[in-house]
């Protein structure tokens, strides 16, 4: 649809018929194009009524506009009825009035030259007044007023299910000032608005008059004001208190204000769908009258205060000081509270992001309640101004929430748009950090202006816009001095080295060599690498602590300036390992290897770098004694906790520090978990869910892996509760056993609907498992006409038998795989014992009919027996002919069958004869040519080590710490998943029992066998008492004696079985 070829037929308008009387219309030459459709202007010749006719392509279908504007004119025209408030009616029609929408309402020449079929039109009255775009009242006061009035209209819409969706304040609001003096508006194209809308439509409508309330405020439009280097938007800087006060609770927000309490639950409510359709449109309507409170406020301020001017940095010192007075008063989650100094100052990042935290807690709370204790570390984090810190537990908190709307099923529309706002809070933490940097001098300009020009900060936060600025004009300065200083220059004097005062000669000391050009460019970069990374495990994988240490041994002269130039990287390290060793700490359930190994850069931290002197907390010291102080404290806690023993070694190497701190960690996780699955096995799930509530913000992944165990393990106990109540219903029902119990749950008719419906969970929960039962019925039904026909006389031939013999077998198979993921396993036993021996009486029967009919015989391969190699798992059956037997035509001997019970075979502790061993896999005759003798292996970090061939959890004798190569010992057995060696270790001498020499105590540390016994690396810490296999022996006579004592130990093949040689 184009304008050039409605022209002419619009300049054919003379007049059109409105109400009962036909109007002269003249066209006044205005034309615009609004959505979809265009706009040309009339006035009346008579009166001067002002009119709009809009032309529609027809091919467009019904015209939304027409009828969304019919209903919001009746809506209007009983508004005093809808509405009972006085203070919120409008009192005047505030949209336009559908005048018609026919072409028969124009004259005759218009109707000729209008294709029906190719346009629709709609004839509307023109809006009253001005437009806010081109102007605005000149004062606060009064651009308040318009606000007002389109709160109102849009409050009443969302009672009638009506969103206007298209908010464009500035372009869509018409004012003017009517009779009784009071600020009317006119609220033009509705052609996107929806009735009966959604309620994400709804609330949208919110979210939308709230974002670009500034813009009827300041009478600029937003994306002006930031875009294309303009940083002119003036609400961060604000320093009228009325307007900080209304925009600082309905707008200045991330994409999703208002902040007030009313709308988070709304909004949690609208996510979770917790409610319906009705109680959400109620809540709507009560958030826009807690917006209406908010502009009344405000109103009255401007009425009674003229609004003394400060100046916004004034206004954020008071919004700091806040904080210091009564910390504990933000600590709360009241909004009004958190508020307060969100409410003084929009400058302070403190008082923006504090309410903003609580804000994003309530909403989610909607959906999931357990990341509270992440919420607090947030806000704990703002209250003791720690950006850095807030970055990083906002990060995970912001983590547990993505990922919780990526396993929603049901997304709301209004998803994205909270993640959106939660990438909008990151921004402003990485503002604030930014800001902080920049006040200490941690920053340099190159990082700060690349990192600044490329993010989405240069767009939201003027603050930051000005320190850009600053930098820029910083860099040209020192740009001109480099230049200057590089021209040549008249020879500097050599220092005197001593002065005479009054006649008396004074040494005098020479002043401190300057840094040459070289070292400012180096430090520099190493300073940009690691802005770039951050990560420590990251810059280690770049080399950067070769470089670091380079660039600290070269420059040994200048360590005090490389400690001052590179604070940030040595106060980065600090904080690190102080965040780990709160990661790891008593406190915390469980930790996951990635987190626990997360710090192995400090295993091989350089020489110089441990070396280098650096200020901490106000004292000097060296990296190492830094570390090392805090490691020591850290594995005093971890040794309390989980009862093991503390070497009191004078300053141990890092990498000894960081390891003995892993195994303590992993001890404890062991048994953390030992009792974690202790309660689910005792169906304790409140105390198990209280576990997950309490350390789920620690680390979301495994804990919602161990939340679906836990859900899956209910699941389970819920289908035994049902299978009781089928037993139960079926006895009665069959015997008609009149018990007294079951017959009260029959007789009560009430409970026919709740049994219906645990039986039809149940059967949806365990479909594939019937289906299977249904099969191995079927085909045990064939089987035993298959017997019957034999008995009959029919003779079956080999072919046939097989068949029913393989069906039987895989009917058995697929029914206990069904019943493995559906059922419990004592439920699983008992119904393969059933199964097979129902199996075995009809083979029998097969072999007894078949030997009166045909010499076939079925032969399994035998079960290996104590001396012999586990066979693979796939057991070859051989069948043999009649030729296979005697020349008079009987039978082979019947060899043994296939032991199919569940019992464990026997470990191998002899090697199989070669008839035997042609049957073994290859790794199985890799493990038997060298049983009995001595072997070399390698025990990898954490691999498990057993005192049983059942690798049973409670018999765990401990877990290796460090790689360990090349370790020495001897292959004793083997069995289908373990391997039994005796490995000698060094054992300090007081820790084995001194009656028995062979009883080594728990939590003693157990290093690596040498020739002479001694202080070796740390292997593993037992976690049990342990039995030697013989008593210790080549003990040392040093003050602390070590001897060397073997161990018998049994280890998964998977992690060992490929190093043994």
């Amino acid at each position: 649809m184009k304008s050039d070829k409605i022209d002419p037929i619009v300049a054919e308008i003379s007049g059109a018929r409105i109400g009962d009387q036909f109007v002269e219309l003249t066209y006044t030459g205005g034309k615009s194009q609004v959505s979809a459709a265009f706009a040309y202007e009339f006035i009346a010749q008579s009166g001067g009524a002002r009119y709009i006719l809009k032309f529609f392509d027809a091919k467009d279908g019904l015209n939304n506009e027409t009828s969304v504007l019919k209903q919001v004119n009746r809506l209007f025209q009983t508004e005093s009825i809808l509405e009972s408030s006085a203070v919120k009616q409008m009192g005047y029609m505030p949209v336009p009035t559908v005048v018609g929408d026919s072409i028969e309402l124009f004259n005759d020449e218009f109707m000729r030259s209008v294709d029906p079929s190719e346009y629709k039109i709609l004839l509307e009255t023109a809006a009253r007044g001005q437009s806010c775009e081109r102007e605005l009242p000149p004062t606060y006061s009064e651009r308040l007023k318009i606000v007002v009035e389109l709160a109102k209209l849009l409050r009443l819409c969302a009672r009638a299910k009506i969103a206007y969706v298209d908010i464009k304040p500035l372009e869509h609001v018409f004012w003017t000032t009517g009779t009784s003096g009071r600020t009317e508006i006119t609220l033009i194209d509705w052609g996107n608005a929806r009735t009966d809308a959604t309620t994400t439509q709804l609330v949208d409508d919110i979210r939308k008059f709230c974002t670009f309330l500034p813009e009827l405020i300041y009478g600029k439009k937003m994306l002006d004001l930031t875009n294309n280097g303009k940083y002119e938007y003036p609400i961060q800087k604000e320093n009228d208190r009325r307007l900080i006060s209304l925009l600082g609770q309905l707008s200045f927000n991330t994409n999703n204000p208002p902040l007030t309490q009313k709308y988070a639950q709304l909004v949690g409510d609208l996510v979770a769908g917790s409610l319906n359709e009705i109680r959400l449109q109620t809540k709507i309507v009560d958030v826009w009258d807690d917006i209406l409170r908010i502009l009344f406020e405000a109103q009255s301020a401007f009425e009674r205060d003229t609004g003394a001017i400060v100046s916004w940095e004034s206004l954020r010192r008071d919004a700091e000081a806040a904080f210091s007075v009564d910390a504990d008063v933000f600590r709360s989650r009241d909004f009004a509270r958190l508020c307060a100094p969100r409410l003084t100052s929009l400058a302070s990042y403190r008082a923006w992001l504090l309410p903003a935290m609580r804000f994003i807690q309530t909403w989610y709370g909607k959906i999931d309640l357990i990341p509270q204790r992440g919420f607090d570390d947030c806000s704990e984090r703002i209250l003791v101004n720690d950006p850095t810190g807030l970055q990083d537990a906002f990060t995970k908190v912001g983590g547990v929430i993505r990922a919780k709307f990526n396993r929603m099923t049901l997304r709301s529309d209004f998803s994205e748009t909270l993640l959106e706002s939660l990438t909008h809070c990151a921004d402003v933490i990485q503002a604030w950090e930014f800001m902080k940097e920049i006040e200490d001098d941690k920053m340099s300009s190159g990082v700060f202006q690349v990192t600044f020009s490329t993010s989405n900060l240069r767009v939201i936060d003027p603050l930051l816009a000005d320190a850009y600025r600053k930098q820029c004009k910083h860099s040209v300065e020192i740009t001109a001095e480099r230049a200057i200083e590089s021209a040549p220059s008249e020879p500097e004097p050599v220092p005197a080295t001593e002065a005479v005062i009054e006649g008396e000669i004074i040494p005098v000391e020479p002043k401190a060599a300057e840094p040459p050009p070289a070292f400012n460019r180096r430090s520099a970069q190493l300073l940009d690498v690691y802005r770039n990374l951050k990560r420590f495990s990251h810059l280690a994988n770049v080399d950067f602590f070769r470089d670091l240490n380079d660039f600290i041994t070269e420059n040994k002269d200048y360590e005090t300036e490389i400690a001052a130039r590179l604070s940030p990287v040595f106060d980065g390290m600090l904080s690190e390992v102080e965040a780990w060793i709160d990661g790891i700490s008593p406190d915390r359930f469980i930790v996951p290897d990635a987190f626990l190994n997360s710090v192995d850069w400090l295993q091989n931290l350089p020489p110089a770098v441990e070396g280098l002197r650096v200020s901490v907390q106000g004292s000097e010291l060296s990296i190492f004694e830094a570390f090392q102080d805090k490691l020591y404290t850290c594995q005093i806690d971890l040794a309390r906790a989980g009862n093991a023993s503390l070497e009191l070694r004078q300053n141990p190497a890092l990498r000894d520090s960081v390891g003995r701190i892993k195994m303590l960690r992993k001890k404890l996780d062991s048994e953390n978990m030992i009792r974690f699955r202790r309660l689910l096995q005792e169906h304790d799930y409140v105390s198990v869910q209280q576990i997950i509530d309490d350390h789920y913000i620690e680390f979301p992944e495994m804990y919602e892996r161990l939340r679906n165990e836990m859900a899956f393990q209910e699941r389970n106990d819920e289908d035994q509760r049902t299978l009781a109540i089928i037993n139960t219903v079926v006895n009665d029902l069959y015997h008609n056993s009149g018990n007294l119990e079951t017959g009260k749950l029959l007789k009560n008719q009430g409970n026919i609907p709740y049994i219906s419906q645990r039986l039809s969970d149940y059967r949806q929960r365990n479909a594939q498992m019937i289906e299977m039962q249904s099969e191995l019925m079927n085909t045990k039904e064939f089987a035993m006409r298959a017997a019957r026909s034999i008995q009959e006389g029919k003779r079956l031939s080999a072919l046939t038998i097989l068949i029913a013999v393989v069906m039987l077998i895989v009917g058995i198979v697929l029914l206990a795989t069904s019943m493995s993921r559906n059922v419990s396993q004592t439920q699983m036993i008992s119904q393969l014992q059933r199964q097979i021996s129902e199996y075995q009486a009809t083979n029998q029967a097969l072999a007894q009919r078949q030997a009166e009919a045909t010499p076939i015989v079925i032969v399994a391969t035998m079960a290996p027996t104590a001396a012999a190699a586990t066979p693979p798992a796939d057991v070859p059956v051989v069948i043999v002919g009649p030729d296979a037997g005697t020349e008079t035509g009987e039978s082979a001997a019947a060899e043994p069958t296939a032991d199919l019970s569940s019992e464990s075979v026997p470990p191998i502790q002899t090697p199989v004869d070669a008839e035997a061993e042609a049957l073994l896999s290859p790794s199985d005759r890799h493990l038997n040519a060298l049983l009995n003798q001595q072997v070399r292996f390698t025990l990898p970090g954490n691999l498990a080590l057993f005192g049983d061939a059942e690798l049973t959890p409670k018999l765990q004798v401990g877990t290796v710490t460090d790689f360990a190569q090349d370790v020495g010992g001897k292959l004793v057995a083997y069995n289908e998943k373990a391997v039994q060696l005796e490995i000698p270790f060094n054992i300090f001498k007081d820790r084995v029992s001194a009656s028995t020499q062979q009883n080594v105590l728990n939590a003693t540390n157990i290093r690596r066998y040498s020739d002479t016994p001694g202080n070796t690396p740390l292997v593993f810490i037992t976690m049990v008492d342990v039995v030697l296999t013989e008593p210790i022996k080549d003990c040392t006579e040093e003050a602390t004696s070590f001897c060397h004592g073997t161990f018998s130990l049994w280890i998964e093949r998977s992690g060992i079985e490929n190093s043994i040689k």
